[in-house]
């Protein structure tokens, strides 16, 4: 059963990675801040995060690419 759950999960995140990445929904995270400035806080930190994320990934890609295309 373990494994059955791990194998699916596995092939989760392999389908997500070849749709550049799963979608990150961080904004559950700010849903307990009460004040309003805190809440907008936590989400701009949210969305910084993400975006990081995001560029690292295209980052990689890139690297990858570029050795591929040198690669005789």
């Amino acid at each position: 059963m373990k494994i059955g759950a791990a194998f699916a999960g596995l092939l989760l995140l392999t389908g997500c990675e070849s749709f550049n990445g799963p979608y990150l929904d961080n904004s559950g995270a700010c849903d307990e801040i009460v004040d309003a400035r805190e809440r907008l806080d936590c989400l701009d930190r949210a969305e910084r995060a993400e975006d990081e994320w995001r560029e690292e990934r295209r980052r990689e890609r890139d690297d990858k690419d570029r050795e591929d295309a040198s690669a005789p």
